[in-house]
């Protein structure tokens, strides 16, 4: 996915390969000409279902309504290298923190809610998703993340 200002050409947008229908289901869909604020693609894997957000975060703002019938987990690394993880179970919100950086976590300790310690050995991001493969045995394979998924842009 590439971002796009709404002064840019279509032509801007390499992966088209001018195939004309494209252009035209992605303008019905209402991802173009003007660029969506965030385009979101679903899948499922292993009883779970995910959600991968392209340019600006919104998830975290809805994570409690996402976990209204579970648990809910939104994971953010910026273009800077920081992470961002939040954890919310059966509608509230549990804890928001920063893998690392315990003085910038809202709501309960990660190591209370959920047992995860970041021992800083590798980034903060990679080692919450290797904390979810171990402890609840949750894999989202590299390749699930470049398949084609139904995808939702919002403005």
């Amino acid at each position: 996915m590439l971002t796009r200002d709404e002064e840019d050409h279509i032509s801007e947008l390499e992966f088209l390969d001018w195939d004309e229908a494209a252009v035209a289901r992605l303008i019905e869909g209402g991802f173009l000409p003007v660029p969506p604020s965030t385009i979101v693609r679903a899948g499922a894997v292993a009883g779970w279902a995910y959600a991968l957000e392209e340019f600006h975060p919104h998830t975290a703002s809805y994570l409690a309504a996402l976990s209204r019938r579970g648990r809910a987990f939104s994971i953010h690394r910026s273009a800077k290298g920081f992470s961002r993880i939040g954890y919310a179970l059966h509608g509230e919100l549990v804890t928001s923190f920063e893998p690392g950086l315990p003085h910038l976590t809202h709501g309960a300790p990660a190591d209370e809610a959920l047992g995860f310690v970041h021992h800083g050995h590798e980034a903060g991001d990679v080692a919450f998703l290797r904390f979810l493969e171990d402890e609840l045995c949750l894999c989202l394979a590299w390749e699930e993340t470049e398949a084609e998924l139904l995808a939702v842009a919002f403005t």
